[in-house]
């Protein structure tokens, strides 16, 4: 039998309050956690914890598997109070957790705090043992590996692999459409209104362009844009607005009256949206069929449940791939884990996902940034932050494939094209070259950070000029983060120098 050599700590702000019943605080410790069952055969006590502070502490005898379709990825246990929890109660153990991190899951080993000691054990080098750096959270192949086992064994789930936003866009109008009375909290959600009982719906695919369109015979009606992977560019959703709905035509570029825009997507818009439009995303969209009333469809009623357990685990795989989870771990996909997601055809999705998650805790970092992120990429992901400085230049940095990139995009006629590098560079060079310097992303990264592979002015046709330096795939996700907030102001300051 494999030693217990784990305590497990459980951070349950959300559902801990003060004068919480016994039963109550087991069920909602209990159950149910992103977390492998080999990890957990390890653990010798649990211990629920809320504010930073111990609140009990269980034994756990088994550990069981979440009963929800596409929630393979959860564990939860069956145990008891542990004999020995007035050692624990009342222990402030918020040290063990990263700060910025929003895993609720810390494994530290048992020697690393003793219930029979009054405070946390010292190194040798004076730091206390109840620093982060003795804890872990899972990994992301912990997370991941049985969602990703879930997905493979799923037929439908292989049936919208060709051609993923159009599948989802198909079946959330079908079921509108054929379903308006079971699928009211759907119509709600998306309209953002209270619609009351809807016998029929006008349901609308591809109407020029716009993925759904929904005339429930009553105001407000209701366009969505479908963005599974990725989410559109501000320029698109502004064209869309002036595009023409069955009760609205040459409104202009505002959008038609008495009409909800929504982008519906999976991962969170790395810009402001602009107005009307705004974001519902797929775990709103999960909330809301999870109302619908199943066994009211008849027929369908097994394929719709099917439906909904193919959304959990979308759901429940952008939740775990979110780097936020996992701060002090490396970012960069190991090739292993990248192996397990293209087999499941997931890589390109999940490169995205991450990079979506990186650029929002950028944001959260730099709450007055100036300019706007961009979050992008096929197969693997890309972050872009620029900020215009004169009409037709930009200035920015980029992090892909392992680069981070300082650039200026140079757009005025005479410069963009084609076999113009050599005089974009030029100009480049004598006006800009002060920007491209490293140095205070070198602070950050130290010996992660890697040499510049070329010094020369490298390119992306038509307008861009950038120099980059590699970060070693070892990198967290801390670290990245603080070398992408120092280009990010590094930017917002120049932009202003060349600017004046």
């Amino acid at each position: 039998m494999r030693s217990r050599d784990l305590l497990l700590l459980l951070r349950l702000n959300k559902s801990w309050y003060p004068g919480i019943s016994a039963d109550e605080l087991y069920e909602v410790t209990r159950a149910w956690w992103v977390m492998s069952r080999s990890n957990a055969d390890r653990v010798d006590r649990v211990l629920a914890v809320a504010d930073g502070v111990a609140r009990e502490v269980y034994e756990p005898h088994r550990w069981v598997p979440s009963p929800e379709p596409g929630l393979e990825n959860r564990i939860g246990f069956e145990g008891v109070v542990a004999h020995d929890r007035d050692d624990w109660i009342g222990r402030d153990v918020s040290g063990y957790f990263r700060q910025g991190s929003a895993n609720p899951v810390r494994y530290l080993p048992t020697s690393a705090i003793l219930p029979t000691t009054a405070t946390p054990q010292v190194r040798p080098d004076g730091e206390p043992m109840g620093s982060t750096d003795v804890a872990s959270s899972p990994g992301l192949a912990e997370s991941i590996q049985p969602l990703v086992d879930a997905f493979e064994d799923d037929m439908l789930w292989a049936q919208s692999r060709a051609a993923q936003e159009l599948f989802h866009s198909n079946t959330i109008a079908w079921l509108l459409g054929h379903h308006p009375v079971a699928c009211g909290a759907v119509i709600d959600l998306l309209g953002a209104h209270s619609y009351g009982r809807i016998e029929s719906l006008d349901v609308r695919r591809e109407l020029h362009d716009l993925d759904i369109v929904v005339d429930p015979h009553a105001s407000p009606g209701i366009v969505v844009e479908n963005k599974l992977y990725s989410v559109p560019y501000r320029r698109q959703l502004l064209n869309y607005l002036e595009k023409s709905v069955p009760w609205s035509s040459g409104h202009g570029a505002s959008g038609a009256a008495d009409t909800r825009y929504v982008l519906l997507s999976l991962m969170q818009p790395a810009f402001v949206l602009p107005d009307p439009w705004r974001h519902v995303g797929y775990d709103e969209l999960l909330d809301a069929l999870t109302r619908v009333a199943a066994e009211s469809l008849g027929n369908d009623t097994e394929l719709f449940k099917r439906y909904v357990a193919l959304v959990r685990r979308l759901v429940a795989l952008a939740d775990g791939v979110d780097p936020a989870k996992s701060v002090d771990e490396p970012f960069l996909v190991r090739s292993a884990d990248a192996t397990m997601f293209r087999t499941a055809g997931l890589d390109g999705a999940v490169a995205r996902m991450r990079f979506s998650g990186l650029t929002e805790l950028v944001r959260q970092a730099v709450p007055s940034h100036r300019g706007e992120f961009e979050v992008g990429g096929s197969r693997g992901g890309i972050v872009t932050y620029d900020i215009p400085f004169a009409p037709t230049r930009r200035i920015g940095w980029q992090f892909q494939d392992s680069q981070l990139r300082y650039f200026i995009a140079l757009a005025e006629e005479g410069l963009r094209g084609k076999g113009l590098h050599d005089k974009r560079a030029s100009v480049v060079e004598s006006q800009y070259q002060s920007f491209f310097n490293h140095a205070d992303v070198a602070t950050v990264l130290g010996d992660a950070l890697t040499p510049y592979a070329k010094a020369v002015w490298l390119r992306f046709d038509p307008d861009f000029v950038y120099r980059y330096r590699p970060v070693a795939e070892s990198v967290s996700t801390t670290s990245l983060v603080e070398a992408l907030v120092v280009m990010t102001r590094r930017v917002d300051r120049f932009a202003e120098e060349f600017r004046d």
